[in-house]
């Protein structure tokens, strides 16, 4: 029942070969090749990379982008695929609903973005709490404009936990 979870945490435990062999014992339309290609990707597959980031850049930055594609880019803890949801951030949107139920006024996607990156990049300009599972910060416009200073600042690639899931 839980396979999917299986096959990407091998990904995230570089499980490479018994990765492929799966793959190659999966037929047209198996369910099980998507969650494999995503485990490569993990492992550095590029070919699998390049077809998952052509496939990312065709998608609208709304609110199915950053709860359903944004969290399969964070796992798979690539430096394109993490300087495409860092680009993203520096964005000027309004395509995200608010999650407050007190207005309906849309807000950036790029405050998400930015939680969902900040566990997985060491040295992130804003502490991840581990155990809220949120951003230690009482003002998150602030956090935003820090976070979007200190990515316009960055030279190189930036240096990735992998330690983590």
């Amino acid at each position: 029942a839980h396979w999917k979870e299986w096959i990407l945490l091998a990904g995230s435990l570089q499980m490479e070969q018994p990765l492929r062999e799966i793959l190659a014992q999966c037929s047209v339309g198996d369910n099980r090749a998507e969650a494999v290609q995503l485990g490569l990707v993990r492992c550095g597959d590029k070919p699998l990379l390049r077809q998952l980031m052509r496939a990312m850049r065709e998608r609208p930055l709304n609110d199915e982008f950053v709860y359903r594609y944004a969290p399969v880019l964070v796992y798979v803890r690539q430096d394109t695929a993490i300087h495409y949801l860092l680009d993203l951030i520096m964005l000027r949107d309004r395509n995200c609903s608010n999650a407050t139920m007190e207005t309906t006024e849309a807000l950036s996607c790029a405050y998400r973005l930015m939680e969902l990156v900040a566990p997985v990049i060491a040295d992130f300009p804003i502490p991840w709490d581990p155990l809220t599972e949120e951003l230690d910060t009482p003002d998150y416009e602030r956090a935003l404009t820090e976070v979007r200073q200190w990515i316009s600042e960055q030279r190189g690639p930036y240096r990735l936990r992998t330690d983590i899931y």
